[in-house]
């Protein structure tokens, strides 16, 4: 279905007991604080009918401020982020 401004998922069709690809496509925009007003707005909405969606949102919160919190002090040693990102886009273009 895709997601857009005015309508992020499909509301006559719950996630059922497992989150739909829609879902975790909008739930990742808004935890990196990417979607568009209307999507939050649906998302919230959505979020007072689906207890997957709700309890997946809530882990993923509480993890990315648990990260925020742990590395906040931290120095990364110099070359680290250059090295990780040099290994990452030789793996994605091998695949």
């Amino acid at each position: 279905m895709g997601l857009n401004s005015t309508h992020p998922f499909d509301d006559n069709n719950p996630c059922n007991g497992k989150l739909s690809g829609d879902c975790l496509e909008l739930l990742n925009l808004v935890l990196d604080q990417e979607a568009s007003p209307g999507q939050y707005k649906h998302f919230n909405e959505h979020l007072k009918n689906c207890m997957p969606c709700y309890e997946k949102y809530n882990i993923d919160v509480a993890i990315k401020k648990m990260i925020r919190e742990k590395c906040a002090d931290r120095r990364v040693p110099n070359g680290l982020v250059e090295t990780i990102r040099a290994k990452v886009l030789n793996n994605t273009s091998t695949e």
